[in-house]
């Protein structure tokens, strides 16, 4: 199953080493920022958060690619280290399904860390948070142990709730502070259900839970108790409707960049873990023979993707609007992954990816909105095509691939996602993904049209410039939006063994 190796045989290359050091990389940049930090004593020291940062996302960026490389060409990497004898081994767990949360984790943050270079935030505090998210987000990735998925987690609810409160604006502390808490209390549920499933285990890695949950019984109490414990815990985390608000309090009041991450990566590394404690633990044949809890998660699920459009129908500024979006589309991802074929399954993980990309590059095409003419609400967006014509189109593109319109990756997941509902005969389900479908065409649509057809009104001279590597960064996204969805067909080839393996 596992093989184990000491940390001292731990070869410099190989792909042990390699998703090892994707981990461990910006962990040591967080550390080490936050010692220079501490240690200096000149202005001039105080300044190398930046470049620490920069360098660590590049190099684990370069990494990250060649991981995804080296688990598509040879396949999932399972193994152990055991540092010593006095505690447990580290079980490295990875494969396509984690690549793919690797690599947008990885990706987000080097964009959005050039974003962050010429508007903010800044300073050692907030790029200290800021590669510490980024090491957590790949610790639940590639750690194949539910105890440290918990320290992850919980990681990342910190993490994110000091870079939420480093822009000092109105509101962000309390914003940063719900989200902690919340954070910690999902976090403090999963952490109940684990322990309850390991004085069965007797171990906190996969393999053994696994093993556990099947000699006990897919139907026993104690199996669905453990279910319902720890599926709660990550719900907070997910941001499943009704224990939304703190994402969209987050959202709104962080620092642009930040919001880029909070909907691109936060709900992303909730929704894996669920995936995993579902599948690779609990497995395909639970949901299936405890058919009113699967009804009760479906059902969970589709509120929150349409209760999400709802409230997102109702905003007049942007990073609202975004934010009750990004609760609609973790819906829908669920949706996905709860009815559990391969052609449901995949259109989630394709989603989650896609939309972390699209989100995230819409979070700061509004900043940039923002920072150039003071634009945040409807109005405000009257006629900015003319004078930020570049800015304007990429929103347009992102706003339609949002939406879901062909050929974009938005499309291509709700198309997989519908498609899998009807193969196991949930056509409802699939005709709610089209409800949902519509009513984001219904906030989006308002917002182009006042950027494209309603005469400017606001300042003549830009308030702020606007870097070329920031709008290079939003076209690429643009960019990506399109060629994922029309190159699909050949992702899904790639992740066919993965889902194939996590469904049985």
């Amino acid at each position: 199953m596992y093989s184990t190796i000491s940390q001292l045989e731990v070869e410099m290359i190989g792909p042990e080493s390699l998703a090892l050091a994707v981990l461990v990389i910006p962990l040591f940049g967080s550390l080490l920022i936050g010692l220079l930090a501490r240690l200096s004593s000149t202005k001039h020291l105080s300044r190398i958060g930046w470049p620490i940062a920069a360098i660590t996302t590049t190099v684990t960026f370069v990494l990250s690619v060649v991981l995804t490389t080296v688990i598509v060409v040879h396949g999932p990497i399972e193994y152990s280290i055991d540092p010593s004898m006095l505690t447990p081994p580290v079980i490295i767990s990875a494969d396509a399904f984690s690549a793919v949360v690797i690599f947008l984790d990885v990706l987000l943050a080097v964009g959005i860390l050039v974003y962050t270079r010429t508007v903010g935030p800044r300073g050692s505090l907030f790029y200290m948070a800021y590669l510490f998210l980024v090491a957590c987000v790949i610790g639940v990735a590639v750690i194949g142990d539910l105890f440290m998925i918990y320290l992850f987690i919980l990681g990342v609810s910190i993490a994110t709730g000091i870079l939420v409160d480093a822009g000092k604006r109105r509101g962000a502390t309390y914003a940063a502070f719900k989200l902690v808490v919340m954070g910690a209390i999902g976090a403090t549920i999963y952490l109940f259900g684990v322990l309850l499933l390991v004085r069965t285990a007797g171990s906190f890695s996969f393999g053994s839970a696994a093993e556990a949950i099947s000699s006990v019984g897919y139907q026993d109490p104690y199996t669905v108790t453990v279910f319902i414990l720890m599926f709660v815990g990550l719900g907070v985390n997910i941001a499943l409707f009704p224990v939304h608000t703190w994402l969209a309090r987050a959202h709104a009041d962080a620092p642009d960049a930040v919001s880029a991450l909070v909907s691109g990566v936060v709900p992303a590394v909730g929704i894996y873990a669920f995936t995993r404690v579902a599948y690779t633990i609990f497995g395909a044949e639970f949901l299936e023979v405890n058919a009113t809890l699967t009804t009760v998660l479906l059902i969970t699920a589709i509120v929150t993707m349409l209760a999400g459009n709802l409230f997102a129908l109702l905003q007049e500024k942007m990073k609202l609007l975004l934010a009750y979006s990004t609760i609609s589309q973790v819906g829908l991802v669920m949706t996905g992954l709860v009815i559990a074929n391969e052609r449901a399954v995949f259109g989630a993980i394709l989603h989650i990816f896609g939309h972390g990309i699209i989100k995230g590059a819409l979070c700061l095409v509004a900043g940039m909105f923002a920072l150039q003419y003071g634009a945040r609400t409807m109005t405000e967006y009257a006629g900015l095509a003319d004078r930020m014509p570049a800015s304007a189109l990429t929103f347009g593109i992102l706003g339609i691939a949002m939406i879901g319109l062909p050929p974009t990756v938005g499309f291509i997941g709700k198309w997989y996602i519908a498609t899998g509902a009807i193969a196991e005969g949930l056509s409802i389900v699939a005709f709610l993904v089209i409800v949902s479908t519509l009513s984001t065409l219904a906030y989006v649509l308002p917002f182009i049209n006042r950027v494209y057809f309603v005469d400017f009104d606001g300042p003549t001279v830009p308030m702020k410039p606007v870097s070329r590597k920031m709008v290079i960064g939003i076209v690429i996204a643009a960019l990506l939006a399109i060629s994922i969805g029309v190159l699909s067909g050949w992702i899904e080839t790639l992740l066919s063994p993965a889902i194939t393996d996590l469904l049985q």
